[in-house]
């Protein structure tokens, strides 16, 4: 990224603020102490991961783990959170989930895997991604294969929720990489909040015969359709 690069922002975000009961609602630290100032740097920060690991995508398609996922969680918030930042939750958690069904919304409290376990299911969500990646070179894949590709990795790391504060956050990065390594192009989710939260709910309802990626896949493919995103541009 250019030193003219260093403070674009990915679009979708730089209207994001966290709920005043989030653990990364404000920063202590006297340089990022209020809600506003907190939400600017991590905002700076997220672009800056999410431009490097899609540009890096592009130039190669990338392999990742669980390690890549606890560098970029740090390189967000190590700044504003720097005993959190990177660092897999110990306790027990739950998430809300919403998706519409039958025209009805649908909102459920759901909770992330135990904490002895995060670190084994996202080393096989990673697995199951770079066995995909190695499958086939990009432009084989089909923009439904990509896009469900994505879609699983994303909604699989969301539904362990490894981390105390900034999940979706964290992921993001992820999700964008496999986009662009896959065969596709980075989406933003600017004028469409309520359908990824939505589309996502799906894959990461409790119960888990009905639990389906699909959703979101097909919202992914819409969003690539998308013309002028400069995520990947040079």
């Amino acid at each position: 990224m250019s030193d003219d690069d260093q403070d674009a922002l990915f679009p979708g975000f730089a209207a994001f603020r966290d709920d005043g009961s989030s653990r990364f609602y404000r920063s202590l630290l006297p340089a990022f102490g209020t809600p506003q100032k907190t939400s600017a740097e991590i905002t700076v920060r997220l672009s800056r991961v999410l431009f490097d690991v899609a540009r890096e995508a592009a130039r190669r398609p990338s392999k990742m783990s669980l390690e890549d996922l606890l560098h970029w969680h740090a390189g967000i918030f190590k700044t504003t959170f720097p005993i959190e930042a990177g660092q897999l939750r110990t306790a027990q958690t739950q998430f809300g989930v919403r998706w519409r069904e039958g025209g009805e919304l649908q909102g459920r409290l759901v909770s992330g895997s135990d904490p002895g376990l995060i670190r084994a299911e996202l080393r096989t969500t990673f697995a199951a991604y770079n066995a995909e990646r190695e499958r086939c070179a990009p432009g084989q894949r089909s923009a439904r294969e990509t896009a469900i590709a994505a879609a699983s990795l994303y909604a699989d790391i969301l539904r362990t929720h490894p981390f105390d504060d900034g999940n979706l956050r964290g992921a993001f990065p992820a999700l964008q990489g496999a986009l662009v390594s896959l065969g596709g192009r980075t989406v933003d989710f600017l004028d469409a909040l309520t359908e990824h939260d939505e589309a996502l709910g799906w894959a990461l309802r409790p119960d888990a015969e009905n639990r389906t990626a699909l959703p979101f896949a097909e919202l992914l493919i819409a969003r690539m359709q998308r013309s002028g995103n400069p995520a990947t541009e040079e």
